[in-house]
């Protein structure tokens, strides 16, 4: 594709088939008025999937109160989340490639605010379990979609980073929960937060039916879909001179097949596999520090207030991380960005494991370790919007994430297994750097077999 200078405006010129790249425009332009929005919509959407799941969290004292109930069955209910968000990445994510990332997202949103709003009526741990594996379903396959849809308005120059961002804006939704508990369980029942959470979202549907538009892969996969994307580009670019001729993504499949059996199609299979093991080393030490730091540290005789700064240095850390992280990769490539961030985050680890003779030292190295720990999980979810094309992007990411989440829960599940077993705090630690330090072997590994795959992108 060939830009031409006319006046004030820029002509594109179609290529000798009569068509225009949509994806190569969309990367040699600036980032304009449309996209601001769409990232600022998917910002929104991943603020509100961290207030619905983690909202439970801020009452779930006041409930087993209430019931009567153990603080381990309540720590089940997490569980069942997890679960659900695993399954949801699975197989919501495949949904968005198949009939659009708009539509799937609008309706998860609006079946999380109805679960959310569902939630504050339970009246029994049944359906609390119930009620909590389908919110994590949602979120799980929310994620997914998100990421593909971003992923395919923004400029390959600025993906790795935009994607990053907005999954900061999950920890900004969940500590909102917070917020709203201040201000809402002084005067109100515990049920008033569910309440208000699930009411918000519900709230911001209208907005996404309005403002939300549907990525160009999937306008062209129906009957008025070049018209539909033509009227789109024109919208996005007004001051660029768009003719008319056939409109295409350049990295869409000429296969029809099902989305998942692609990510193993082209020789991705030791690509993909590889992928999915980087995402369990690392969602094992994404959910293993936070989980359980404070109670680590409060093992080695620092005091519980100093241990719950520190711990909340962590999770600050890893919102600053993921957008500077994913900063770096899209300068640098993933590969050399990635290997990097995991063996500083093993070194943070460790230094926590060996030094907090002070509080200045131990918030110094949670927070090392806290900003490339989550950094890095940031800009990784961005990996399968480079590695596959565009119409199997959701279904990357949400089996990505999906399987990852096979490390969220066997990594604080075998720490707790290994304390038990008599290990000190620090070993337990240690053995959390060792992740780090394979996850950084694989994104090495995965680089290789990147390069000789037949569709390297």
């Amino acid at each position: 594709m060939q830009n031409e200078s006319s006046g004030s405006e820029r002509e594109v010129v179609i290529d000798g088939a009569g068509r225009i790249d949509a994806s190569a425009l969309i990367d040699a332009q600036p980032i304009g008025r449309t996209q601001l929005s769409v990232f600022t919509l998917a910002f929104l959407i991943a603020a509100f999937d961290g207030l619905d799941l983690q909202v439970i969290s801020f009452v779930s004292l006041d409930m087993a109160r209430e019931w009567n109930i153990s603080r381990a069955s309540l720590g089940a209910v997490f569980s069942t989340g997890l679960f659900g968000m695993m399954l949801g990445g699975l197989s919501l994510g495949t949904l968005g490639d198949v009939f659009g990332q708009r539509r799937v997202l609008i309706a998860l949103t609006v079946l999380l605010g109805l679960l959310t709003v569902a939630t504050g009526f339970t009246t029994s741990m049944g359906q609390l379990y119930v009620l909590r594996f389908l919110t994590g379903l949602c979120v799980g396959g929310a994620l997914p979609n998100t990421v593909a849809l971003l992923s395919q308005y923004a400029p390959k120059r600025r993906r790795a980073q935009l994607i990053s961002v907005v999954g900061v804006g999950i920890p900004l939704g969940a500590a909102t929960g917070g917020v709203l508990a201040a201000l809402l369980l002084p005067e109100l029942d515990w049920r008033w937060l569910f309440y208000v959470a699930g009411g918000l979202a519900l709230t911001f549907c209208p907005v996404l039916l309005t403002s939300l538009p549907e990525t160009i892969p999937s306008m062209l996969k129906r009957a008025d879909g070049q018209h539909q994307a033509l009227t789109m580009l024109r919208s996005m670019y007004p001051r660029v001179v768009i003719p008319q001729g056939e409109v295409i993504w350049g990295d869409v499949s000429a296969k029809r097949q099902l989305p998942v059996v692609q990510l193993f199609d082209g020789g991705r299979v030791y690509m993909t596999v590889l992928l999915w093991s980087v995402f369990v080393a690392s969602l094992m030490n994404v959910y293993l520090l936070p989980s359980w730091l404070p109670a680590l540290l409060q093992d080695a005789q620092v005091p519980p207030a100093k241990a719950a700064l520190a711990t909340s240095g962590f999770s600050v850390a890893g919102m600053l991380g993921a957008v500077s992280i994913g900063w770096l990769v899209d300068r640098f490539g993933f590969v050399r960005v990635l290997c990097t961030g995991y063996i500083l985050s093993a070194i943070g680890i460790a230094a926590v494991a060996l030094s907090h003779s002070s509080l200045a030292v131990l918030a110094t190295t949670v927070f090392l370790s806290g900003f490339f720990v989550v950094g890095c999980q940031g800009a990784l979810n961005a990996v399968p919007s480079i590695l596959y094309p565009a119409d199997v992007r959701s279904t990357a990411t949400g089996w990505a994430l999906g399987i990852g989440r096979l490390g969220a829960i066997v990594g604080p599940l075998l720490a707790g297994i290994l304390l038990s077993a008599g290990w000190a705090h620090s070993q337990v630690l240690l053995g959390a750097a060792l992740v780090g330090v394979l996850a950084s072997l694989l994104v090495l590994i995965l680089a290789v077999a990147r390069a000789s795959t037949s569709t390297d992108r």
